[in-house]
């Protein structure tokens, strides 16, 4: 893996948009994951709006809105080859999340795939608490169950 230098200070970071986010009943959650490039992203903006990478470590990156520093996701690089391995929760919540359940109606299916995103949204954020000291990762992990 590549150690990139970031361009900003951890201090430059903003954590408004994440605490106003967790104030929501039901706040929107995109979950991409890139198999060819082992990448899972986790986005509480439209995946559309651009970002940029604060690496808080050698595997999990922060995305910020690219005009203010807020931080708008997570990024997790060598997700299946490194990060489930060391992190054993996020690894059973994310295989049972392939599993072939069969819901019956496709409304099942819907609420049964929101469900999965977020626990395994909430896990992944969760691991990552020990290197991010920031309030509202708590808030966040909360607003996720």
């Amino acid at each position: 893996m590549v150690n990139f230098e970031n361009l900003i200070s951890p201090s430059d970071l903003k954590w408004d948009y994440l605490a106003e986010f967790t104030k929501e009943k039901r706040p929107p959650l995109y979950l991409r994951y890139n198999d060819h490039a082992d990448i899972l992203m986790i986005l509480f903006v439209p995946p559309e709006q651009e970002t940029d990478v604060f690496y808080a470590d050698g595997n999990v990156g922060l995305l910020i809105h690219s005009e203010n520093n807020n931080v708008v996701g997570f990024q997790i690089e060598a997700f299946k080859h490194a990060f489930l391995r060391d992190h054993t929760e996020v690894e059973r919540v994310w295989y049972l999340s392939e599993t072939n359940v069969q819901p019956e109606e496709f409304s099942d299916f819907a609420l049964r795939f929101e469900n999965t995103q977020r626990r395994v949204a909430r896990e992944v954020i969760r691991a990552t608490e020990d290197f991010i000291d920031e309030p509202a990762v708590e808030d966040l992990i909360a607003a996720l169950a």
